[in-house]
């Protein structure tokens, strides 16, 4: 009797060992496929932002298109709030643009934290990823400036303190003019 309940135990078990075996895998390989979406997405978005700025009046539906072809890169939420940034004009403007801003410097950050932070490495580097430094420049530009219109100077120095961790060059002759 005792060596079924302990043939019955190691079953059961083998069981569920098995099951989240079998579940594991396929959450990896589930993920792989998904970042292969993502990599055809992102490319069709770099693709079609190439004729748009964020600022024109056709950034907004270009954006709600970049975001529901992929809503975990950066680039729809920044052409979103840059839109939303510039035709906004008070306390509530500003306010709701802050959380999308947020947004896309957080999936920048995620996405291509490593590459913002050893861009300067070398000059090959940088000109490779040129336009995502500028797009992480006029992210933060743009989020300080907002904190500022709407008196968050908290917010303002803590993102200062995480700009601080990257280790950018410091432009002390002003030759980008400050923009």
């Amino acid at each position: 009797m005792r060596n079924n309940t302990k043939s019955y135990r190691l079953k059961s078990s083998l069981k569920q060992i098995t099951f989240i075996v079998c579940l594991i895998c396929c959450v990896l390989l589930n993920n792989t496929v998904i970042a292969q979406i993502n990599e055809s997405a992102r490319y069709e978005i770099n693709a079609k932002r190439i004729g748009v700025s964020p600022t024109d009046k056709d950034a907004l539906p270009r954006s709600r298109e970049f975001i529901r072809l992929d809503s975990t890169y950066y680039v729809g939420w920044m052409y979103e709030v840059l839109y939303k940034y510039e035709r906004s004009s008070d306390y509530l403007g500003y306010k709701q643009a802050n959380i999308p801003l947020e947004k896309a410097l957080r999936l920048i950050e995620k996405d291509y934290g490593f590459k913002l932070r050893t861009i300067f490495s070398s000059i090959n580097t940088f000109n490779q990823n040129q336009a995502l430094f500028n797009d992480f420049y006029y992210i933060c530009t743009t989020l300080i400036s907002s904190y500022n219109s709407i008196e968050m100077p908290d917010s303002t120095m803590a993102l200062l303190d995480k700009l601080e961790d990257y280790h950018f060059q410091r432009d002390f002759f002003n030759i980008r003019g400050g923009k």
